[in-house]
């Protein structure tokens, strides 16, 4: 969950995947003349990641988007 500081200005944000280690895979195969093998495969999956986003400039100065779509503009210029 993404956290506003700075006045709205900046959002951190942390982000932490199997943090316990969990992800284990286990298979087994049997093939002809009953053989079987066994494997299990286990890979680090524990990933964190941090991301810190600031916004320059102020809110007011944002440019404000053409609402008007390009049908409208053919209708004011056919009258």
């Amino acid at each position: 969950m993404p956290k506003t500081i700075r006045q709205g200005q900046a959002t951190v944000r942390l982000t932490v995947n199997d943090l316990f280690y969990t992800l284990v895979m286990h298979s087994q195969t049997v093939a002809l003349n009953q053989v079987s093998a066994f494997y299990t495969r286990q890979s680090d999956t524990r990933r964190v990641g941090f991301s810190f986003l600031y916004r320059f400039g102020k809110e007011a100065n944002a440019c404000k988007r053409n609402t008007v779509g390009s049908a409208e503009d053919e209708k004011q210029r056919t009258n």
